[in-house]
């Protein structure tokens, strides 16, 4: 499954996907999300996650999952 930041006026970037063993592997959107929620915690509502299939997650929702199946690439 892929999953995307979709920032306000911003092109969708890909966060990064799971394996189908639910390992997450990210991508060039998984800094940018670390970033945020690091330095503009009070901005998360100006952010969506979604995954391939249009499924929205809500932040906390989003680092359950990834931390459930573990980062192990981060480019």
């Amino acid at each position: 499954m892929i999953y995307y930041l979709i920032i306000e006026n911003m092109s969708p970037v890909v966060i990064g996907e799971t394996t189908l063993g639910g390992t997450f592997l990210a991508d060039s959107g998984w800094p940018m999300l670390l970033k945020i929620i690091k330095n503009f915690e009070d901005l998360t509502f100006k952010f969506e996650i979604k995954d391939e299939k249009n499924k929205l997650y809500s932040l906390d929702s989003f680092m359950d999952k990834v931390n459930r199946g573990g980062v192990i690439d981060q480019t």
